[in-house]
């Protein structure tokens, strides 16, 4: 899905800022943090946590990105390897959190094609991209062993073959990798049957629900934005741990406390509604 800045009149071209790309008004999870993430983390480390949040932590599928993409479904069409990518795709880590049962980040997981066949790899590809403009999965790229031990069993022999036989098999390569975003599992577990059985969808009848269905109350996308967070508090303990001199160190445990008090924030938000 596209998450591009989309400054209006109506937002501060501050770096601090962002602006919803589908209402152009200020982002409805960041603009109420912004002053204290600038307490927290200073105005460079607001700013660059801003700019990554854009890019990977905020939770727009289940905001207003979600709806519209909802409403878009109209007319889509699903061939044989969209809904093969839907039903094998794994649910985004958002959705997993938020289900409650699945406490457990879930990762995105290759998609391999149907066959060896270059056409077979290129109507991977297009499904792939589909998928992705429809904004029901968010894709990616892994090498083949960052993979699960159960995703791994799942790969097809045709391409054990093949790939002991590539001359990337010693240095690497990079596959296509996709999960569901919020919208895609709904669709899922809404319209699995006719997935299954490869019946037409009638988005007509499904369109209301699910754009009900994937818009999350504000308390519910500051929990989901916080769970991204604490991954950033993660990420600079490593910083921290691996800092080569004591001054780095230090500064490195300043920026962790200081994203520590942030998520804190964000929870506190979180479990008031967001009020």
């Amino acid at each position: 899905m596209s998450t591009k800045r989309c400054v209006s009149d109506t937002v501060s071209s501050d770096a601090t800022s962002y602006a919803c790309p589908v209402t152009g008004k200020p982002c409805v999870v960041l603009e109420p943090l912004r002053e204290r993430m600038v307490i927290d983390l200073g105005h460079d480390g607001a700013a660059s946590l801003t700019q990554d949040a854009v890019r990977f932590g905020l939770p727009c599928g289940s905001c207003y990105v979600g709806a519209r993409d909802a409403h878009s479904l109209a007319g889509l069409r699903l061939g044989k390897h969209e809904r093969r990518i839907l039903i094998s795709a794994p649910p985004s880590s958002r959705v997993g959190y938020r289900a409650g049962d699945r406490a457990k980040m879930l990762e995105p997981k290759i998609i391999y094609p149907d066959g060896p066949s270059r056409a077979a790899e290129e109507a991977n590809r297009r499904a792939l991209k589909k998928l992705e403009a429809a904004g029901l999965v968010e894709l990616g790229r892994s090498y083949t062993w960052e993979q699960r031990a159960s995703d791994n069993q799942q790969m097809p022999q045709w391409f054990k073959t093949k790939q002991a036989r590539s001359r990337y098999s010693m240095m690497g390569r990079r596959y296509r990798t996709a999960q569901l975003t919020p919208l895609g599992e709904l669709v899922v577990e809404r319209c699995r049957d006719e997935l299954e059985s490869g019946k037409p969808i009638r988005w007509a009848k499904h369109i209301d629900g699910l754009t009900k269905g994937v818009s999350q109350p504000l308390g519910e996308l500051f929990r989901q934005f916080s769970l991204w967070v604490g991954g950033v508090v993660s990420w600079t303990g490593f910083g921290a741990a691996f800092a080569r001199t004591q001054e780095g160190r230090e500064r490195a445990n300043q920026r962790r406390e200081a994203a520590q008090r942030f998520q804190t924030f964000v929870n506190s938000l979180a479990k008031e509604g967001g009020e």
